[in-house]
């Protein structure tokens, strides 16, 4: 005869049994588990890699020089002209180039698809943001060395 914490029931047994059952299937492995094991870690990845990339990026921005916004401007300005009172031009000042600003509409069109096949050949064909160059890039992480395209 059989005596344990059950008793000797078996309807006790009976239910013994399927409560153990029960436990069994609830530690089972399927793929509707292992998907959300993956998704987790995915997420956790997703998060630690924000949290490396802001730490990153705020180690960067602690490092970078500062910039001198006096010496800035002299690099960046156009040449002056000098008049007399007879609206006459005197002389022409200039750091260390002869930059005159020019409208758009006074670039010749040679010049301006010359700079357009330089940059992106594509860009009278869509509407400012060409999705395939950019998914390129993002992927194809360049060295500094290295980085495509022109500098103009």
């Amino acid at each position: 005869m059989r005596s344990d914490k059950y008793g000797n029931d078996k309807a006790q047994i009976k239910e013994a049994r399927r409560s153990k059952a029960v436990v069994r299937d609830r530690h089972r492995i399927t793929p509707l588990r292992v998907f959300g094991w993956l998704f987790k870690l995915a997420v956790i990845l997703v998060i630690m890699a924000c949290v490396a990339a802001a730490g990153y990026a705020a180690y960067i921005i602690y490092q970078a020089p500062e910039i001198d916004t006096t010496t800035l401007s002299d690099t960046l300005t156009e040449s002056s002209i000098i008049y007399d009172d007879n609206n006459k031009k005197l002389d022409t000042v200039f750091e260390d180039e002869n930059r005159t600003l020019v409208k758009y509409q006074d670039i010749p069109d040679n010049l301006i698809n010359a700079f357009v096949a330089l940059e992106d050949k594509t860009f009278w064909e869509h509407d400012g943001f060409n999705s395939f160059p950019a998914a390129r890039s993002a992927v194809s992480v360049p060295s500094p060395s290295s980085w495509p395209g022109t500098s103009i």
